[in-house]
C-alpha cells in the first residue's frame, strides 16, 4: 500500500494522503459487542476536489481515483455530476421505493432522446457498479455520501454540444427536472439528485459549535414550541435544491409576518385606551384607532415591513452578528452584491453599527433574495422582482445566505416561546 499511495502522491502534486487508523464496537449475533481495527486514507488537496475529501481503503481505490483524475472532469457546484470529454454523469438518489425494485431488477438502461434548445441528446439512467463511471467512484469515495453502496444509479447525457446562454450546469439542471419528472409520471421511478453541499469538507470556523453529547443525565425545561415552525425548520434541512431551501427557512419568518402586526396594532390601540384624558377625547382616539387599522390594511402595508417588524419582535441584533462572525462571514453580509440573472439583482450591504440600519438593511437584503426566488412583486427600484437564475455564482452565494436565515428562523423559534 505504501508504494501505491507514494505513486499516487507523485501523479498528483500538492495532495494530501493521511492514514487513519480507527478502532469501532460492533455488535455480534449473541449480542457481544467486539472491536474491530479498520485502516483507511483519507485524500484531501485533490485538484478539481479541494472541497472535499475522499476515503479511500484499497489500492483498487487509489487506482480507480486515478483513472478519473486522469480524464479532467469538471465537478459541478451544485449537484453531484461531471462533465469530460463532451459527456455528463449525474448521480441519483432514489426517493421512491416500491417502483424502484423494478428498475432495479432490469440489466439494460433506460434510453431518451430529447432535443433540447436545438442539442439532440441521448440519455440513460441506469444501474452501474459505483466503481464503473467516473461520478460513481467519486461518490463511492466522498466522506459523507448518505448510503455508500455497491450499486450506483446514474443519469448519463450525451450530445450537449452547445450549452445556452445559462451555462452548462444549468442546462443539466433543466434537462433533469424535464426528464425526471416525466418518469416519475410515466414509470413510477423516483429520483432526485444529490445535493454537492452535503459531501464538501467544512472550514473548522464553519462548523457549529455544539457542545459535546453529555455523559450525565440532562435536565431540560418544557417547551411548548410551535410545531408547524420546527416542520418548516426540518423540511429545510432535508430540502437540497437551494433556492427552496431558502423558502423553506423564509416560512419561518413568514408565519409571523401577520401576527407581527396584529401585536403591533394590539400595543398601538392600548397605549390609546391608557390615556388618562380618553374619556373626554374618545372621538379623537377611536379616530386614531381607525387610522391605524386602515395603515395596517395589506393594502398600505407591503411584505417588506411585515418582515421587519418580524426580526425587530424575535431576533436580537447581538446573536446574529455573532453567528457570523463564528461562520467566518461578516465579509460576506457587510458586502453589497449584484447578482447576474436576467437582469442584475442588487444585494444591500448589511450595516451592522447602528440597530436601526441594521434591521432595515437585513430586512431589505432578505425581501431582495425572497421577491427574487418567488419571482414575487418587490419594490426594490424594479417594476418587477428579477427572477433567480441557479448559476454556479449564484448558488454559491445563496449558500452563505443560508447561513443567515437558518439561524434567523432558529431564533424566531425559540424566541416565540417567550
Amino acid at each position: 500500500m505504501e508504494e501505491i499511495i507514494k505513486k499516487f502522491s507523485e501523479e498528483h502534486e500538492g495532495v494530501s494522503v493521511t492514514k487513519d487508523e480507527q478502532t469501532y464496537r460492533v455488535m455480534v449475533e449473541n449480542s457481544d459487542w467486539h472491536e474491530r481495527n479498520v485502516t483507511r486514507y483519507l485524500v484531501d488537496k485533490v485538484k478539481g476536489l479541494e472541497a472535499f475529501q475522499l476515503v479511500l481503503r484499497e489500492e483498487e481505490d487509489f487506482t480507480k481515483l486515478s483513472e478519473v483524475l486522469s480524464k479532467e472532469p469538471e465537478l459541478f457546484e451544485d449537484f453531484l455530476a461531471v462533465s469530460f470529454s463532451g459527456r455528463v454523469e449525474v448521480y441519483l438518489n432514489n426517493i421512491g421505493r416500491s417502483a424502484y425494485y423494478r428498475f432495479r431488477e432490469r440489466s439494460d438502461p433506460i434510453e431518451i432522446e430529447v432535443n433540447y434548445h436545438r442539442n439532440e441528446l441521448r440519455i440513460q439512467i441506469k444501474q452501474e457498479e459505483s466503481k464503473e463511471t467516473s461520478i460513481g467512484i467519486l461518490a463511492s469515495l466522498m466522506r459523507g455520501v448518505r448510503f455508500p453502496r455497491r450499486a450506483s444509479t446514474i443519469l448519463a447525457i450525451e450530445g450537449l454540444e452547445r450549452p445556452t446562454s445559462e451555462g452548462l450546469e444549468s442546462d443539466v439542471r433543466n434537462i433533469i427536472n424535464s426528464v425526471l419528472f416525466d418518469i416519475e409520471c410515466s414509470y413510477g421511478l423516483v429520483f432526485e439528485t444529490a445535493n454537492i453541499e452535503n459531501y464538501k469538507s467544512r472550514p473548522i470556523g464553519r462548523r457549529n459549535n455544539f457542545d459535546a453529547l453529555p455523559e450525565a443525565p440532562v435536565q431540560l425545561i418544557y417547551k411548548e414550541y410551535i410545531p408547524e415552525l420546527i416542520e418548516y425548520f426540518h423540511i429545510a434541512q432535508k430540502v437540497d435544491y437551494l433556492p427552496f431551501k431558502y423558502i423553506c427557512y423564509f416560512h419561518v419568518v413568514e408565519y409571523f409576518m401577520d401576527k407581527a402586526a396584529y401585536a403591533l396594532v394590539s400595543r398601538k390601540i392600548k397605549n390609546l385606551m391608557s390615556n388618562p384624558d380618553f374619556h373626554i377625547k374618545s372621538n379623537e382616539y377611536i379616530s386614531q384607532a381607525i387610522n391605524i387599522f386602515k395603515k395596517e390594511n395589506e393594502k398600505y402595508t407591503t411584505d417588506k415591513i411585515k418582515i421587519g417588524r418580524v426580526l425587530r419582535e424575535y431576533v436580537e441584533k447581538d446573536s446574529i452578528l455573532g453567528h457570523i462572525e463564528n461562520l467566518e462571514l461578516t465579509g460576506h453580509f457587510t458586502k453589497e452584491y449584484n447578482l447576474q440573472c436576467a437582469k442584475t439583482l442588487n444585494i444591500c450591504a448589511i450595516t451592522i453599527d447602528n440597530d436601526n440600519a441594521f434591521y432595515d438593511t437585513l430586512t431589505k437584503r432578505i425581501y431582495a433574495l425572497r421577491c427574487s426566488i418567488v419571482h414575487s412583486n418587490p419594490d426594490f427600484d424594479e417594476s418587477k422582482a428579477v427572477p433567480f437564475i441557479s448559476t454556479p455564482e449564484n448558488m454559491n452565494f445563496l449558500r452563505d445566505e443560508i447561513e443567515l436565515l437558518r439561524e434567523i428562523s432558529r431564533r424566531i423559534i425559540v424566541n416565540s416561546i417567550a
